[in-house]
This record gives structure tokens, C-alpha cells and sequence, in this order.
């Protein structure tokens, strides 16, 4: 709860001056059952100059209530968003910082219901439980306070009940707060299955698995609706109760202070009186099952929060860290090692880049070449001084300037629901038209984008759903190359363009990119070739290191992949090709 009350420290001016209506409210209220009980003997006594005046002093109080409670409402309800504003940037933030291994095992439609259903269950506690928690107290308070000092006997009588209410609610808070809990649990799940069903959609599509997967649907929204069921008999038990009670508290009262009233122990304004206030109490009482609803809905949600907030970044700035200053881009890697849970993906790689080189990566699937750009560019968990840019291990640097100094271009490039030009200015939201029209233009887009029909303001859609995957991938070519760091990392990001404009784009970046740094992952000879020298990777070790060339006359490897390009070469010619 510390992360909760620090928050709530500074909203605490609008929640005390919140409180301070609140009270202003419950002593308005309180006054207009007095006044009322005084009329009512004035009247007994035939003053009905002083019922007049007692008359428009209700009617004042009536008005100058409305105005604090208003106030009142207003002071805290605003509180309210506040906390569940500043807390969503904080989650939002927090999340940020998490490594790619957070989100792997962290379903995001989980993380998406906690973002917002729980969050507002907190804004609710925060708003509606506090405001009703401090209006019950001072009601209480106050009322208790004025009934004993008319008559601490039907006081007693009164309050005869309330035993069985704390119980009640004793023993029903327990319950609404695992109710509440699980049938989160179970919203989170069911939130996640739809994430990835509509993620997946072409695959369900595809495998018609259309049915199937309504049906899977069908059976966890009915746990959430069998969960809800669950909770709203729990709560709505409550209600009969409170009524009940409240209810057997005013038929007493009815009773013993009727015979008081004959007896004229008590006046008929008194007894008016008493009613009125006890009634204050009406509400407060009645309404104890639905506050404690929200506190336990609230205090469940701010738990599945903080669940988040306790998970600390396995990837982080280390103490003391400095700031990597615009290195050029020279780069070397010492005994490089990286896991993944108990499973090894890189194991003792070395080499050196010189500042403007490029370097070819390949190897057999799962070999561990995305883990090694992955490292390079700071997206994993590396061990210190394995990575060195610029010769300064960059463990021993923040995390935001060591990313800095690296563009990435991932095989499968996540766009956003945006332009086509948001999309690739999203390195540098500051880049001028003409710079993104040429890494545009460097990335092999400009006739896609003559055809779309509103060229580069095109909104693409969610993960550019609006284009085909090569297209995909070279919006992330082009982002890459206007973030313009001293190096470049092609992690297979062209695979999915054909040879003759893989060739044409590499030609660009070496034009644009002739004194930084390169890494191209690829399975493609051509573009090995075209790099200053080639990393073969198996298994997580360096079985290759060298100069195309060199590796094209000693590695087994190399000599495979020149075999398999040639054969497959022979096929396409022997192929007779079929004539539109």
C-alpha cells in the first residue's frame, strides 16, 4: 500500500478540503431535524412568528447544504481521477522499463484489464469508498452525540441493532474481497483470449478454428459471468439486512419514545427530532453493504496492481551508470554469454568491429542470432564487460544512451495504428518531410507509396494490417535509417523482399551509411557477400569468423548455403514459366 498512500499525498489538499465539506454537510444536516422538532413545538405553543422564522432558516440551510455537498463532490471525485491518473502513468512507465522476458510470460490482455477495469475499481475506492467512509463516521458522530443528549435511553434503544450490522458486515467483507479477486482473475483471462484472438485473427480464419474458438469464449465469459452472479448475491444479501435492521431500529424507537412522548417525558419536537436525526443514520447503515463492496473491490484491485508494481525490471540502469556519449560505432564483444532460463542461446562470442565495417550474420535456425543483435542493442540482460561500443562496456551505461547509439529492424517490425510517415518518424519525431521522403526512398518504398491513396499520410493500420509483409518490413528499414545511430542492425529484415530489391536498398544504406557502423542478419549469399566480413553462428558459438571470401573456401556452412542458392537458381530456370 506504500506506492498508494504516497499517491494519495498529493491529492491529500483536495481530499481534506473534500472532508471539510463533507463535515460542513453532515452539520448542515444535522441542523434541519432540530429546527424542524423546534417548529413543531413553536406551533404546540401557537408562536408562529418563530415557526416562520424557523421556516426560511430551513430553507437557507437546505440551500447552503446543497452548495458543500456539491463542493464536497467535486473536491474528491476530482481526487479520484487524479490518483488514477497519475497511477496509470506510473503502471504505463513501469511497464516500459520491463525486459522483452516480462511479456512473455505476462498474458497482455491480463495487462490490459489490470490497466483499466482495476484501475478504476481504485479510483472508485479512492472517490466514492472515501467520501462514504468519512460521511458514515461524522454522521455517526454527529448523530450519536445530539440523540444521547435528548435521551440516552431511546439512544440505547436505537442502537439495540447495530451489534448485527458490524457482524454482519464482519463476516460478509472477507467474502466480497475473494469473490471480487477471483472473478478479476477470471475477466483478465477472458480479456487475454480476446487480445489473441484478434491478433490471430487470420490464423483462426485460416485453420477454420472460427467455432472452436467462440466456443472457448463462450466458456470463459460464462466463468466471469457465473463469478459476477457469485458476488452480486454476496453483495445483495447484505442489503435485505441493513434494511432490516435499520428499519427495527426506527420501529423501536417508535415504540419506546411513542410511550415517552404520552408520558411527556419527551416532547412531540424532541421526538421529531430524534426521528429526524436517527434517519440521518438511515442511509449510512443501509448503504454498508455497497461501501464495503467498493473498499473490497478496490483493495482486490489495487492488490493485482501492485503486483505489477512489485515485479522490479530484470533490465535496468546499474548504480553509478553514465551516459554513452555519441560514440562512432566501433564495436567489440568479449566472451559474450546469454541465457534464457536454464537454456544457454549464446555461449563465449567474440569478435571486433571496426567503426564503419559491415558484418554479415548467419547460422542454422535457433543458432542464436537474434539474441546477439538482441544484446548489442541492449534489449536483453547481458553480463558486464562483454559489450563494448566505442571501447566502453556498455553495461556500465543507461540504458536510454546505449540504445541510442544502436537502430533496430526487427524480421517481424511492429507498426502502429498511424500514417505511414508517423510510422517511420517514430525515431525522430522531429525529422523534417524531406528527410523521412529519403530514407522513404533509401528503404525501396517510393513507388508503394505513389500508389497509396494518400501516399505517405496513409494510415496503415493496427501492426500495418494495410500492407503486405515486405512492405512491413522496409517502413522499419526506413525507420531505422532516419534514427540515423552509429550503428545499423538488420536483424532479417529483408526477407521478405525479393533479391533485386534487397540489392538496391543495401546499395542505398551503403551510400547513406558509408562511415557507420552494419550488422545484417541473413540467410541470403548476396547479401553476405556484400558485407566486410561474416559471423557464423551454431548452436550459440562462433564456428565462423571472417571475410566472405575466406569463409566461402573454409566453412562447411557457407559452402551449404552456396550450394543451396545454386540449386535452387537451377530449379528456377529449369521451371518453364506460365504465360498470363
Amino acid at each position: 500500500m506504500h506506492r498508494l498512500l504516497e499517491t494519495l499525498k498529493t491529492v491529500r489538499t483536495r481530499l481534506a478540503l473534500g472532508a471539510f465539506f463533507v463535515l460542513l454537510t453532515s452539520g448542515l444536516a444535522l441542523a434541519l431535524p432540530v429546527l424542524l422538532g423546534r417548529a413543531i413545538d413553536s406551533l404546540r405553543s401557537g408562536d408562529t412568528s418563530r415557526v416562520a422564522s424557523l421556516a426560511a432558516t430551513i430553507i437557507t440551510i437546505a440551500v447552503i447544504q446543497a452548495g458543500t455537498r456539491l463542493a464536497s463532490r467535486l473536491y474528491i471525485f476530482y481526487a479520484g481521477r487524479d490518483v488514477e491518473y497519475t497511477l496509470r502513468c506510473d503502471l504505463f512507465a513501469h511497464l516500459t522499463r520491463q525486459a522483452p522476458s516480462y511479456f512473455r510470460r505476462t498474458p497482455i490482455g491480463d495487462l490490459m484489464n489490470r490497466a483499466v477495469q482495476d484501475l478504476s475499481n481504485v479510483r472508485l475506492l479512492v472517490a466514492v469508498g472515501y467520501l462514504n467512509i468519512v460521511n458514515t463516521v461524522l454522521a455517526y458522530i454527529f448523530a450519536l452525540i445530539w440523540l444521547l443528549s435528548i435521551s440516552p435511553l431511546l439512544t440505547l434503544v436505537a442502537l439495540a441493532p447495530y451489534p448485527v450490522v458490524l457482524t454482519v458486515a464482519r463476516h460478509t467483507a472477507r467474502t466480497l474481497y475473494e469473490k471480487t479477486r477471483a472473478q478479476q482473475e477470471k475477466l483478465s483471462r477472458l480479456s487475454s483470449r480476446v487480445q489473441e484472438g484478434m491478433t490471430g485473427i487470420r490464423v483462426l480464419k485460416g485453420m477454420g478454428r472460427g467455432e472452436t474458438e467462440t466456443a472457448a469464449f463462450a466458456e470463459l465469459s460464462r466463468g466471469v459471468r457465473d463469478e459476477g452472479m457469485k458476488l452480486a448475491a454476496a453483495r445483495s444479501r447484505l442489503w435485505p439486512v441493513m434494511g432490516s435492521l435499520a428499519g427495527l431500529s426506527t420501529a423501536l424507537v417508535l415504540v419506546v419514545g411513542g410511550g415517552a412522548v404520552i408520558g411527556r417525558s419527551l416532547t412531540l419536537g424532541e421526538f421529531v427530532t430524534f426521528n429526524g436525526t436517527l434517519a440521518l443514520l438511515a442511509w449510512p447503515t443501509f448503504a454498508l453493504g455497497w461501501i464495503l463492496a467498493v473498499w473490497q473491490r478496490g483493495i482486490a484491485s489495487w492488490k493485482r496492481l501492485n503486483d505489477i508494481f512489485e515485479s522490479e525490471p530484470t533490465l535496468r540502469d546499474t548504480p553509478g551508470a553514465t551516459t554513452l556519449m555519441v560514440p562512432s560505432g566501433a564495436l567489440r564483444l568479449d566472451r559474450l554469454s546469454v541465457a534464457h532460463g536454464d537454456s544457454a542461446v549464446l555461449r563465449d562470442v567474440s569478435f571486433e568491429l571496426a567503426r564503419g565495417n559491415w558484418l554479415g550474420v548467419t547460422g542454422p535456425v535457433a543458432s542464436g542470432k537474434s539474441s546477439l543483435v538482441a544484446a548489442i542493442a541492449r534489449i536483453t540482460e547481458i553480463p558486464n564487460g562483454t559489450v563494448f561500443i566505442d571501447g566502453v562496456d556498455i553495461t556500465t551505461t543507461t540504458l536510454a544512451s546505449a540504445r541510442r547509439a544502436v537502430a533496430f529492424a526487427a524480421q517481424e517490425p511492429f507498426l502502429f495504428s498511424a500514417s505511414l510517415r508517423d510510422n517511420i518518424a517514430f525515431g525522430k519525431p522531429n525529422a523534417t518531410p524531406a528527410e523521412i521522403d529519403a530514407a522513404l526512398c533509401d528503404a525501396g518504398l517510393e513507388r508503394d507509396v505513389a500508389e497509396f491513396p494518400s501516399g505517405a499520410a496513409t494510415v496503415i493500420g493496427e501492426r500495418g494490417v494495410q500492407l503486405s509483409g515486405g512492405q512491413r518490413q522496409r517502413v522499419a528499414v526506413a525507420r531505422a535509417l532516419l534514427f540515423d545511430a552509429p550503428i545499423l542492425i538488420l536483424d532479417d529484415s529483408l526477407s521478405g523482399v525479393d533479391a533485386e530489391t534487397e540489392r538496391a536498398i543495401l546499395a542505398a544504406v551503403r551510400r547513406r551509411r558509408a562511415s557507420k557502423t552494419t550488422l545484417i542478419v541473413s540467410h541470403r549469399l548476396a547479401t553476405l557477400s556484400a558485407c566486410d566480413q561474416v559471423l557464423i553462428l551454431d548452436e550459440g558459438r562462433v564456428v565462423g569468423f571472417d571475410s566472405p571470401a575466406m569463409l566461402a573456401a573454409t566453412s562447411d556452412y557457407m559452402r551449404d548455403l552456396i550450394a543451396r542458392e545454386r540449386f535452387a537458381a537451377e530449379i528456377a530456370r529449369a521451371t518453364p514459366r506460365i504465360a498470363p
